[in-house]
């Protein structure tokens, strides 16, 4: 199979009109590419092999990853080397080794683990949109603000968030106004909420942390008794384990449903979150995944963060080969459960495989997974087309390598990015999500007001219930 890319912005003249000029589009095609296009076929797309390590010895596996994790590389292991990846790429649950025997097998059903994870708030809705988002150690303004700006947007799926264990007092109250607690009827905006039991180690901000007793085994001493298990991964940031917890959120899901993935500290909503993704304009949407871009100012190979991230998990080829894509941000993606499933199974598994000791190298696995294609290989074929938007083209307006570009002091107003208090898409209209807000002064200050509001409107609704 041959991969075809578009290597420019589709532009108005070259597109029908259900394509905008905001968009690239990922599609695995059987013909040969298209004049204008890169093709990336299976021998440069597939360098890394991706090892279905559910075949291979666990015990190997394990050895591997404590081989790695205090380890920075700048290529990939031999034995990941030494085999042709074809295009039926499996990536794995993200399931404990005690699944299966050591040959790989499944086995006896009393020791197949089982998620163990329970709500603390709310209940999901198998039928409903959802939006997911997990952030630790924030303030109680954080939660508030995310929350609130969804229920000003008139969203009414689920939101389902991970908070770290030993929740305020305050939050406690306004978790349970928002979504009433597991056992309630009560449920007046949907909320979801999980503590995440994490053991951490390192300074403040640059933790590295286990999630015990998110699996469970029948213990063979009852069907009623069970025993949580340890976390078999190594050490890792918050931001890797993140999609271990997404993947197990979209089990509760239909496959008729639309997925969010998002960063909780510096996301905002000022519209509907799933504003320019109607359902009825897009019946691929079950495997559909849609992924937002920074500012294409900026390359990929220039930004050194981006860069150092790909180099340290896939090497100097992969840096080479991706460094002249637009860079994409991690924190923002969505697509239908089924496409959403299989991209948090790949972001962990590129985890699993590479060990990338750099902080924030989630973002280079994202890149690598669209760039290389290699999420169009997959042989569940849940993904089947990948639609990129560009910076200010679309829901998500990813703000950071924009604002970096401006004029130290510059208005936003006057750089036409502000409307009053409202953040603009590129055609004027306005932002439906805005992302990484906290890069400019200016736009912190007037989130931060609205966040603000937002909790002073709480507490006068405290006081009256």
């Amino acid at each position: 199979m041959t991969l075809q890319m578009s290597s420019l912005y589709f532009s108005s003249s070259r597109c029908s009109s259900t394509i905008d000029s905001n968009t690239q589009y990922y599609i695995p095609s059987a013909s040969a590419p298209a004049s204008g296009t890169n093709s990336v076929d299976d021998d440069a797309a597939t360098a890394l092999v991706e090892n279905n390590f559910r075949g291979d010895s666990f015990s190997s596996l394990r050895a591997l990853h404590a081989t790695r994790q205090s380890s920075s590389r700048t290529s990939l292991p031999s034995e990941e080397q030494s085999d042709t990846v074809n295009n039926d790429i499996v990536y794995p649950t993200p399931y404990p080794p005690t699944a299966h025997d050591d040959d790989g097998s499944r086995s006896s059903a009393a020791t197949i683990p089982t998620l163990a994870i329970r709500p603390i708030y709310g209940q999901h809705r198998p039928d409903q949109d959802a939006i997911f988002a997990i952030g630790t150690g924030f303030g109680v303004d954080v939660y508030i603000r995310f929350v609130s700006s969804l229920v000003e947007a008139n969203y009414t799926g689920d939101i389902v968030l991970g908070v770290g264990v030993g929740i305020a007092p305050e939050l406690r109250d306004y978790f349970d106004y928002h979504a009433g607690a597991a056992s309630s009827s009560v449920h007046r905006h949907r909320l979801v909420v999980y503590e995440i039991p994490l053991s951490c180690y390192g300074p403040r901000g640059q933790e590295v942390c286990h999630v015990n007793g998110m699996f469970q085994i029948d213990n063979n001493k009852g069907a009623a008794t069970t025993l949580l298990l340890d976390d078999s991964r190594s050490l890792r940031e918050i931001a890797q384990l993140r999609y271990e917890y997404y993947w197990a959120w979209t089990t509760f899901y239909s496959e008729s449903i639309r997925i969010w993935l998002l960063d909780c500290r510096d996301v905002h909503f000022q519209r509907h979150p799933f504003t320019f993704l109607d359902k009825q304009q897009d019946d691929e949407m079950r495997t559909t995944l849609h992924v937002y871009e920074e500012n294409s100012l900026i390359p990929l190979g220039d930004e050194s963060y981006n860069r150092d991230w790909i180099e340290a998990a896939y090497g100097k080829t992969w840096v080479a080969k991706l460094k002249s894509n637009v860079i994409l941000c991690s924190g923002s993606t969505v697509g239908g459960q089924p496409a959403v499933n299989l991209y948090a199974r790949a972001m962990v598994y590129q985890w699993d495989v590479t060990m990338c000791p750099l902080r924030g190298c989630d973002q280079g696995h994202h890149n690598f997974l669209v760039g290389s294609g290699r999420l169009l290989l997959s042989k569940d074929r849940n993904i089947t087309k990948i639609v990129s938007h560009r910076q200010g083209g679309g829901t998500v307006n990813t703000m950071a390598v924009l604002l970096k570009q401006l004029q130290p002091g510059k208005n936003l107003t006057s750089a036409g990015i502000l409307n009053g208090t409202t953040v603009l898409n590129n055609d004027g209209s306005v932002s439906p999500i805005i992302h990484q807000f906290d890069r400019h002064n200016q736009l912190k200050q007037i989130v931060k007001a609205e966040g603000e509001r937002m909790m002073e409107e709480w507490k006068r609704t405290k006081q009256s219930t």
